[in-house]
């Protein structure tokens, strides 16, 4: 069984990052009924805290959030770490909080990286920042990982948009210096920040609810 690796990465929190990571592992579990790993990198566990406390069917987590940023150690033990989810699950996805001692060869264990950014200009801006000083492999025309291996797919996730900046599209070549995939949009509702440790978004009857599904 060929396992697809995603990894959830930002740079700062508040981008919805850990709700998404959450809910769509959850969703794959109990609507897709595929074996699905959440690996929570992050320093707040907010991932491990939500799966915990409802256990959704077909999912597993780990958490294995450390302070130890700083060294090799951390990449060599989190690499170690996605590569035992190989041939034991069929989905693996890491929430990852991006901090400066981070070796970007770490996007190598993944086929899908994916970015959560909020749509205003300021945001934007540092998106484009960040992957270009930290995800190296995106910021190059020609990447080549290895002899066969292929650099993961970058998706940027349009992530917390109000309904009136729905009716823009800031991503355009205008706002980055690399090529990437999009998702759907997932909205801004305070009534999702409610949810955590008590529900899904699937199990609710919330407007944004088919948004997310649609971005899932």
């Amino acid at each position: 069984m060929d396992t697809l690796k995603i990894l959830i990465v930002s740079q700062k929190g508040g981008v919805g990052k850990s709700t998404f990571s959450t809910n769509f592992a959850a969703w794959c579990g109990e609507i897709k009924k595929l074996s699905t790993l959440l690996l929570d990198f992050d320093p707040h566990a907010s991932s491990s805290l939500w799966l915990s406390e409802l256990s959704p069917k077909n999912v597993n987590f780990r958490e294995t959030s450390s302070n130890d940023f700083s060294s090799q150690r951390w990449f060599i033990g989190a690499r170690a770490v996605i590569r035992k989810a190989d041939s034991t699950c069929s989905v693996a996805i890491a929430d990852v909080t991006w901090t400066k001692g981070m070796n970007s060869s770490f996007l190598n264990e993944f086929d899908l990286v994916v970015v959560p950014t909020s749509v205003s200009q300021i945001d934007l801006d540092a998106t484009n920042e960040f992957i270009l000083k930290n995800l190296s492999c995106f910021s190059q025309k020609k990447v080549k990982i290895g002899k066969f291996k292929i650099a993961p797919a970058l998706i940027l996730l349009p992530s917390m948009v109000t309904k009136n900046q729905l009716k823009t599209n800031p991503f355009t070549q205008k706002n980055f210096d690399f090529p990437f995939l999009l998702l759907p949009p997932v909205p801004y509702d305070e009534k999702v920040r409610l949810l955590f440790k008590k529900e899904f978004i699937h199990n609710t009857i919330l407007e944004s609810k088919n948004l997310y599904e649609i971005c899932f």
